[in-house]
Formats: structure tokens, sequence, C-alpha cells
């Protein structure tokens, strides 16, 4: 019966991944913590080469996987945007997805969300114990008893008219895809050791619209959680 559940689900999953978990006893492989049985995955990524025989080549940005289609499923063309769900197979030299279905996405959003429904993916199911971010702390004013009292009441009226100014001129929420866009961006960033140049930024995510990525970079850096270094962006 587990083997039936695990052959039932498939797993959202970088190719990095894929191509890295450790295999398991009946032809299975492990990802996350605790470990999760997998067999069956989908992934989302550019076809950046078909090979002979209509294997083809995909590329989701952490890494390049092989794909077999079986009979009947149609081997997309060079550059389409393509969602696969098959069994991970490994030989002694190389992975590859034996693919039941691999179908071609064409709206211009569909992998920057795909992203984010794997970045949730391992947030919530593979790997749930990881600690959360650490957030920078709120300055307050000092609370010793030692406190200069004129200190802290240029201090509380610093904060009054700031909270006032926040209030009467609030700042405008991000568009959807742009927020979408942001968090993407810095998990691929992350992917990339936490330094990425805009040429391979623009590579990995080729989705994206210049003019959509530029806006989604600003904002991060806005937020304080990006910085530009010549023609890097690095996290904070």
């Amino acid at each position: 019966r587990r083997a039936t559940r695990v052959m039932d689900v498939f797993r959202l999953v970088w190719i990095r991944d894929a191509l890295a978990m450790p295999s398991a006893a009946h032809g299975l492989f492990e990802l996350g913590q605790p470990a999760l049985s997998v067999k069956c995955i989908r992934a989302v990524g550019i076809v950046v080469r078909v090979l002979e025989e209509s294997p083809f080549l995909l590329d989701d940005g952490t890494g390049i996987l092989e794909v077999r289609p079986e009979a009947g499923v149609l081997t997309p063309a060079v550059g389409a945007v393509v969602e696969v769900f098959g069994q991970l197979h490994a030989t002694e030299h190389a992975r590859f997805v034996a693919a039941n279905i691999a179908t071609a996405r064409t709206d211009p959003m569909f992998e920057a969300l795909r992203w984010m429904d794997t970045i949730h993916a391992y947030k919530t199911f593979y790997f749930p114990t990881a600690p959360p971010p650490t957030r920078k702390p709120v300055p307050t004013a000092r609370e010793d008893d030692d406190e200069d009292p004129a200190e802290a009441a240029a201090l509380e009226a610093a904060m009054r008219m700031c909270s006032s100014q926040q209030l009467s001129q609030p700042a405008p929420a991000p568009a959807p895809n742009i927020a979408a866009l942001a968090s993407m961006i810095e998990e691929t960033v992350r992917l990339h050791g936490g330094c990425i140049s805009e040429e391979a930024l623009a590579a990995a995510l080729p989705a994206a619209s210049l003019a959509d990525r530029t806006a989604a970079l600003e904002m991060l850096q806005q937020q304080g959680a990006l910085y530009k270094d010549g023609q890097d962006y690095q996290l904070l």
C-alpha cells in the first residue's frame, strides 16, 4: 500500500534535487527532513535541446535533466516552457524522467508561479523544520534605568511623526506579479550562493520581461533584501 501511495504522488521538485536525491530501496529516492519517499516527480523548465529518438533536456535554472517521453507523449520544441510529470529513474551514469505528461505552457507567468509553488512545497512539506528567516529588530527606546529623559522624548516624538507620515501617505502595494517575481528572484539568488550577475539572472528567468524584472529588483532593494554591486546582485 505504501508503494502504491508513493507512485500516486508527483513531488514538485527542483531539477537540482532530482539529480542529487539519494537512492532508496525498490527504485525509490529520498527528499526532505524527515525523508520522504519519491518516485514520481513534477518539474517545470525550458527545453534547451532535443536529442535523437525524441528525448529532450529540461533546464529549470537549478540543473538540466533528461526527459524521455512515454508512448503518445509529443516532444516539445526547443525554447518551450514545459511542465513534466513522470517517474524518476537512475542508471549507472545518469538520471532521467520517463514522462507520462509533457505539456507546453504559454502563459508568460506560469514558470514564475510554479517556481513559487515549488518554494512553498519545500518550506511546507519537504523541510518544515527549517528555521524561519530572521528579521532585523525594530529599534525602540532604551529601557535601562539610567535612560536620558530628553533623548527618550525626542525618540518618541520622531517615531510619532514617522507613524503619522506613514498613515497619511501609505506606500502603494506592489502588483501581485511583481511581488511573486521578487520572491522568485530572491530564491534564485540564494540558489546561486547569494550572488548573481544581471546576465545570469536574465538567463534563469527568461519568462520575465526586463521591465518586470527591474521593478522586482527595485522592490527587493527598497526592502533591504538585496543590493547591487556593479553588475552583480547580492543578498543582505
